[in-house]
């Protein structure tokens, strides 16, 4: 009896859908493929034949192709262009072309029950054309295509079908070939029970098509199951994507055939030999056979109606009785000396979706002979397969087809495709003479030659596996700012002194969006350092697969010790110049260091005077009065302590009793202590630049979390205030890396933890380090503390929570909204969840196993470099 079961999805956003879906794969060539995808970067296509988008020098079977499906597919799914549903389902995918609808369900079938011929088969597979979806499917740990299936129709399920196709469709498109698509997920649990149960009683599934992808699935999953002896069977690989149609539903049209030659034959000689099967005569005009025995004969630009000779004895078998079987035995065979019609170069095929004149168009190309066929039915089909026989070859043309991209069915079992981590001599030199480049004319910027060097480091398998980037000297681009902008900052005191500081504003590159990151007032801010803030915030942004591209601003102005007025003053003066450079959709700065919701407001409130506009799409982190967001403030934080927590679910563990090490005590830190204690751990020790306090009881009750807050708003606050006000030790010029605890989490600024802070950190058996801040562990700290089996959560990844949720507050600005805490707290646990499976992902598929450093440097960069190639030479 037949298995059919739900899963879960992978679907496009609702919004994308047309976008998305794409005809199947094995319905065009590379260069149509390449045509149809052309100026769509949601295409399926960029999926399901990913060789579009490598050089054509790369063979379309090369290893690189199937890695690039998977890279693709990852994207898609990490940039929200297809979402997986949160629940099984089934669903109920309707098809309606030229007024004729088809409608069934779609599900997972068991690759038991074809293995067992439950699933019934009618076609022979080639064993090439099997190996390309069996490394396909493989390398993308998921069915891309569905298996298009049919059963003999069921009272209870056209019910069914019937009775929820009432129901408004979640959607509803028509592509450009003018076939509507129309899907209902089954949201009732108990009816898709019933459905499967109803299933369980149909003797056989019959393939309709995709003999090919429905072996190579099969094949994938035999090949799991040994490398797995212990597999329960329940495993995702081992059921296949399906779409079931009821019998009386589908569509079966004519196969046709074009000979290319006359085998050495007169046309009277030909003419003469085929007079012995068939009765002859020459039609007026194209002739479409009309029943079964009958066949349309092109031949000479002439047609004719052939039919079978009442006389023609018929063999005892089901296959001799099938039109396609006749003309293949007693013309092909015998007359045109065709043997073997599946590798034969002497025919062609023509779908009857090209009507009448695909065979006059490909027969005059030949000079040869074609033939219409009458279609053959369901129940041809299903008696074939029910005797375990073979349909003649190209037996069956189906419409419309099944697209590809409405369903994606994922194993989830994180089966990816390893990297040799190789890097050429060739890639080498390239990379180091980026290098050289970047030394000799930002040596004095030493902040962020260190960014540009990390990143490098990474990027080697990368340029290996796509020469495009090296062609398009994707690297050099990369770190020269898009412009950098350097201004004077004249402010008076509360003296009535004029005092002039810098102010600097770095786009980076907008390649995927505008350019986002935020500002930072301190006195250690110069060009070199805003440099490094904005080549780091490029990758951050794209990681979290929002719109935004990468920026930095600031001025070695310091709020600390200053009054009110004279920090709105410095405000206003350092917004008159820097509005002309950012806008909405231009350039969106956030807060940093020395920038809260304070400088935010004074810098909006110049913003607004000058432009005479409420654009407070401009800056994020603002008051929740004029458009910020809810948890903004803890959002980096808290997105940190999300990311810490996915590292820890990769090791079969969580935050519950857990201690944390944190430096600094601003928004960051204070994010991080919020959480943590909300996850079930305690944050033990908080720092400053005179050094840190170690509370043995955490920082978990309120007071000790609202305190944070004071000590933040008052500009002569230390560190050492919080020692004072709780009773805890307070350790003078030291930094908190040598406490004994579980997680370590710099939150304070770059370059905190350097090798003799790495080795205690060893010392103390500390297992993952979550860099909450930009960058605070120094290349060289990193090295050691990798040598040591320490997992290092990357700024970049860990520390993007903040961007993100500016990203979110950008959205709810633009769609004039407010979303609850709850709302922004789930999208920003959901995106850090998937930046850490990015760079999960991202490390093991070029040779770096699991290392996040170098993932998020990898999935970061990937996006970027595809978007800059694909808008020229910008």
């Amino acid at each position: 009896m037949a298995i059919v079961r739900p899963f879960r999805a992978v679907r496009p956003r609702i919004d994308l859908v047309e976008k998305v879906v794409a005809l199947p794969y094995d319905v065009m060539d590379r260069k149509e493929a390449k045509v149809m995808a052309k100026g769509n970067p949601y295409s399926f296509l960029h999926i399901s034949r990913s060789e579009i988008d490598l050089p054509s020098s790369v063979d379309q079977y090369d290893k690189k192709v199937y890695q690039k499906a998977r890279r693709n597919l990852d994207i898609f799914q990490d940039d929200g262009i297809l979402v997986q549903d949160e629940i099984p389902m089934i669903y109920i995918y309707r098809q309606i072309m030229n007024g004729q609808e088809q409608t069934g369900f779609v599900a997972n079938t068991s690759i038991d029950d074809y293995v067992n011929n439950i699933v019934k088969k009618h076609e022979l597979t080639l064993l090439s054309k099997e190996q390309d979806r069996i490394k396909h499917f493989d390398a993308c740990d998921a069915n891309t295509s569905p298996i298009f299936m049919t059963y003999r129709s069921n009272d209870r399920l056209a019910e069914i079908l019937e009775q929820w196709t009432e129901k408004e469709p979640e959607i509803n498109i028509e592509t450009e070939d003018g076939v509507m698509h129309i899907v209902w997920p089954i949201t009732d649990e108990a009816l898709v029970q019933e459905i499967t149960e109803v299933f369980d009683g149909i003797e056989s599934l019959y393939i309709a098509d995709g003999h090919h992808r429905s072996a190579s699935a099969a094949k994938v999953a035999l090949k799991r199951r040994q490398e797995s002896p212990n597999c329960s069977g329940e495993e995702e690989f081992n059921f296949l994507m399906s779409v079931i149609f009821p019998e009386d539903n589908l569509n079966i049209m004519d196969y046709n055939r074009v000979i290319h030659d006359l085998n050495g034959l007169t046309e009277e000689q030909f003419c003469e030999k085929m007079e012995k099967v068939f009765d002859i005569e020459e039609s007026k005009g194209p002739y479409k056979p009309i029943v079964k025995g009958t066949f349309g004969m092109y031949l000479n630009k002439k047609w004719y109606k052939l039919v079978i000779k009442s006389t023609y004895k018929y063999g005892r078998s089901l296959l001799s009785k099938i039109d396609g079987t006749v003309l293949e035995r007693r013309v092909f065979n015998e007359i045109l000396g065709i043997k073997n019609l599946r590798d034969s170069s002497r025919i062609s095929f023509v779908g009857g979706i090209r009507g009448l004149k695909g065979i006059v168009k490909k027969t005059d190309l030949h000079e040869g002979v074609g033939f219409a066929m009458f279609p053959v039915s369901m129940k041809e089909i299903m008696d074939v397969s029910d005797s375990g026989l073979i349909m003649p070859v190209k037996s069956t043309w189906f419409e419309p087809k099944l697209m590809s991209g409405l369903f994606v069915h994922r194993f989830d079992s994180f089966n990816i495709i390893e990297g040799d981590g190789e890097t050429s001599s060739e890639t080498k030199e390239y990379i180091d003479s980026v290098l050289e480049t970047v030394n000799r004319k930002d040596g004095n910027q030493k902040e962020f030659v260190q960014a540009v060097t990390e990143v490098f480091n990474s990027l080697g398998p990368v340029l290996e596996q796509h020469p495009e980037y090296i062609d398009n000297n994707i690297l050099e681009r990369i770190v020269e700012p898009e412009r950098a902008i350097q201004f004077r900052v004249p402010w008076v005191d509360d003296e009535g002194n004029v005092q002039v500081n810098r102010g600097f504003r770095v786009q980076f590159n907008g390649a995927i969006g505008p350019y986002k990151g935020g500002l930072r007032f301190h006195p250690t801010v110069y060009l070199g350092l805003i440099k490094f803030l904005g080549f780091e915030q490029i990758f951050k942004n794209s990681l979290t697969g929002l719109p935004i591209g990468g920026g930095k601003g600031g001025s070695d102005f310091s709020p600390l010790g200053k009054s009110d007025e004279e920090i709105r003053r410095f405000a206003e003066s350092f917004m008159t110049e820097l509005y002309r450079h950012i806008g909405p959709n231009v350039d969106v700065p956030a807060g940093d260091i020395g920038v809260g919701g304070r400088e935010i407001g004074y810098l909006f409130g110049q913003y607004r005077r000058i432009k005479g506009a409420f654009e407070n799409g401009v800056l994020t982190g603002k008051g929740l009065t004029y458009g910020g967001s809810l948890i903004r403030p803890e959002a980096t934080g808290y997105g940190a302590t999300y990311f810490a927590l996915q590292m820890l679910r990769h090791d079969g563990t969580d935050f519950k009793n857990k201690t944390v090490a944190v430096s600094g005590f601003g928004n960051v830190a204070w994010g991080v202590c919020k959480k943590v204690r909300d996850l079930g751990g305690k944050v033990v020790t908080l720092s400053g630049p005179e050094g840190y306090v170690y509370d043995p009881d955490g920082v978990t009750t309120q007071e000790k979390i609202n305190y944070m807050l004071e000590m933040r708003s008052n500009t002569d606050g230390k560190i050492e205030d919080y020692a004072k006000r709780f009773d805890v030790e307070f350790f003078p010029g030291e930094k908190p890396w040598g406490r004994k605890v579980d997680l370590v989490m710099p939150s304070a600024t770059q370059n905190e933890i350097h090798p003799i802070d790495a080795k205690k950190i060893i010392e103390n058996g500390v297992k993952y380090i979550v860099e909450g801040a930009n960058m605070p562990t120094t290349n060289e700290a990193v090295e050691i503390l990798k040598e040591a089996g320490v997992i290092i959560g990357p700024g970049k990844a860990a520390n993007a929570g903040g961007v993100s949720t500016s990203a979110l507050e950008m959205s709810q600005n633009s769609m004039r909204l407010s979303w609850t805490s709850e709302e922004v707290d789930a999208k920003l646990r959901d995106i850090m969840k998937n930046i850490f499976n990015s760079c999960v992902r991202a490390s093991s598929r070029y040779g770096f196993g699991y290392d996040l450093i170098a993932g998020a440097n990898i999935a970061g960069f990937e996006k970027v470099a595809d978007a800059m190639i694909s808008q020229g030479k910008y």
